[in-house]
């Protein structure tokens, strides 16, 4: 059987879909033959992910006619495991078509686009072109299947139904825009799904993103198979699209890309021990701070404040912060929010005390040497040792960068590595609930408002870097579809914590039932839990991990590892192909 597979986001990295896409690249070219991919060409990314190819023979009439549209054709290969081969569209002169082309969406389907933005617009016109290649490349061949992501892609589906209507189309969505609305909004999505009570399509018109749910709304009802993510989004679908899903999908991982727990332990040593370099230069100015004694735990994901959970999360650490006070517990938190935010700029205080800090150390380490040879010759003439340790010089020059370091003493270190405008929910929410990184706090909190990579003057760690020498990953989220970044934590051997209101938590449950409220991949119940209550069941998991034994955090990280391979792609990929089977036999049945 042979498969296209559309999405805005093959070669051009946006969000979530690009992470499925790549992480079963591999499996798909082994599954279909022949795999091609389609998506949209970004100048300014898409060349980092791309190799461009002559393209074969075969394909000359479906680019050609895309061309003659005024739309510019890139084939060649795409930079991800399997290396498949992709053609990627830019509509480029076809933009001056857009109020024409959505005219087209509005006639052949009542896709209301009067008030769309660009957001709308340039998924709408690309996919009008993907739709055209399509129809000159699949239209003459009865084996042939396509396969759409998201509502970005709905509009090439909805053309290809219009134009070439037997060849087969599945249809995925990986969360509805109206649900991940109506989340952001405050609504009670889950009793609101329940009940039924609103209509979804005049719930579109007054968040005004009826284009894209109805583009959505479209592309799912018109799909001869439409498929989901995870039992969460089924539900939302059947209620905000107007049909039941005939397959979930889950998501995974390509397992066999994840190193092994024997490298992943190691890892960890070595991560774990850079961490504790930059929380030192990080606290040390204002405080003592026992590394041996302090567990790293973290968040990372969209600045989505309810969504995400961002908002209960950090009410957790602050009941955390007063119970571990209230019981005198030895044990610390270090809480890193890793939330990438566009134009902050690194905080220059904490630059200079990180500068001191490395500036000790860097010194420190240039002693070594001398100091070694001291002691070597002192044991070898039968000297006690301890006289010859350090001499006068070092002893000064230590004082002094010493007193430089501690200049701050006292303070409440920064809550951020960098500049944060006072309008920034994270931080202003930080103070609000008492969580200053004052000395005493128990409990300190790092927002780090940037991509992490190795040369960022900060950390200085790749994420999956940062993430082996961590001991915890929090998502609490409200709306999650899918999840990866749990999947992701427990596959690298970190625990991790979730919901039952996300595809994976809900993934978890099913395999692994009530076990899983308590395992080292704890899934807390949220659906129906107003916030506050949340909070404090949030807090509870919190403390019972940062007080287990050393020897119990060990064997959760193995069985992290070992819950995770229930998402391996080699595990479920073949859901992709009942999908694909299914909707052949449909474009066949009279």
């Amino acid at each position: 059987m042979k498969l296209v597979e559309v999405s805005f986001e093959v070669g051009n990295k946006i969000g979530g879909i690009h992470t499925v896409l790549a992480s079963k690249s591999r499996l798909m070219v082994s599954l279909f033959e022949p795999y091609l991919a389609v998506g949209y060409y970004d100048p300014r990314k898409s060349p980092r992910e791309f190799v461009e190819e002559e393209p074969p023979e075969t394909l000359a009439p479906a680019i050609d006619a895309v061309k003659a549209l005024g739309a510019e054709v890139h084939y060649g290969s795409w930079l991800v495991p399997g290396r498949p081969k992709a053609v990627l569209i830019n509509p480029g002169g076809l933009f001056e078509r857009t109020n024409e082309i959505k005219y087209y969406y509005w006639d052949w389907y009542r896709i209301d686009s009067l008030r769309s933005d660009d957001w709308f617009n340039v998924p709408a016109v690309w996919s009008y072109a993907a739709g055209a290649f399509l129809q000159h490349l699949l239209s003459t061949d009865p084996d042939a299947v396509s396969l759409f992501h998201e509502w970005l892609s709905g509009g090439a589906l909805l053309y290809l139904r219009k134009h070439a209507p037997s060849v087969p189309t599945v249809f995925h969505t990986h969360a509805t825009v109206l649900g991940r609305v109506l989340a952001n909004s405050g609504y009670d999505l889950y009793s609101l799904i329940d009940s039924r009570s609103e209509n979804p399509d005049e719930l579109a018109y007054r968040h005004v993103v009826e284009a894209k749910h109805l583009m959505e709304k479209a592309a799912a009802q018109n799909a001869h198979v439409f498929t989901t993510v995870s039992d969460v989004t089924a539900r939302e679908s059947g209620y905000v699209l107007g049909r039941d899903p005939d397959y979930v999908l889950p998501n995974g991982l390509d397992m066999q890309l994840v190193p092994p727990m024997e490298e992943l332990s190691v890892l960890h040593v070595e991560n774990e021990k850079k961490i504790n370099e930059f929380v030192l230069g990080y606290f040390s100015p204002y405080c003592n701070i026992d590394v041996d004694n302090t567990l790293y735990f973290f968040f990372s994901g969209r600045y989505d404040i309810h969504v995400k959970g961002i908002d209960v999360l950090i009410d957790a650490l602050a009941l955390l912060n007063d119970s571990l006070k209230r019981n005198q517990s030895s044990r610390n938190l270090v809480f890193f929010f890793f939330v990438a935010r566009e134009g902050y700029r690194v905080n220059p205080e904490v630059l200079e005390n990180l500068s001191t800090f490395r500036a000790i150390a860097d010194y420190i380490n240039s002693y070594v040497p001398s100091l070694r040879d001291r002691l070597i010759k002192a044991v070898a003439s039968g000297e006690s040792p301890d006289k010859h340790v350090f001499d006068e010089s070092f002893t000064y020059d230590i004082r002094r960068l010493i007193i430089t370091l501690k200049q701050r003493s006292g303070g409440c270190a920064p809550l951020s590595t960098h500049a944060v405008p006072p309008d920034d929910f994270v931080v202003r929410r930080l103070r609000e609930v008492g969580l200053n990184n004052a000395p005493d706090d128990p409990v300190k909190v790092i927002y780090y408002p940037a991509y992490l990579s190795p040369g960022d003057g900060l950390l200085g760690l790749s994420y999956f870097g940062m993430l082996t020498g961590t001991h915890l990953g929090v998502f609490p989220s409200y709306y999650e579809p899918w999840g990866y970044t749990p999947l992701e934590t427990a596959a690298w051997g970190v625990p991790a914590i979730t919901t039952d209101v996300s595809g994976f938590g809900q993934f978890i449950l099913r395999e692994y039932g009530e076990l899983a409220r308590r395992s080292a991949i704890s899934v807390l119940p949220r659906r129906g839990i107003p916030d506050a209550e949340f909070a404090r069941y949030l807090a509870d998991a919190l403390y019972w991990v940062l007080t287990m034994p050393r020897h119990e955090r060990l064997e959760r990280k193995i069985e992290a590892k070992y819950m995770a391979k229930k998402a391996d792609w080699n595990a479920i990929i073949h859901s992709y192909v009942t999908a694909a089977e299914c909707a052949l036999r449909r474009a066949r049945s009279p």
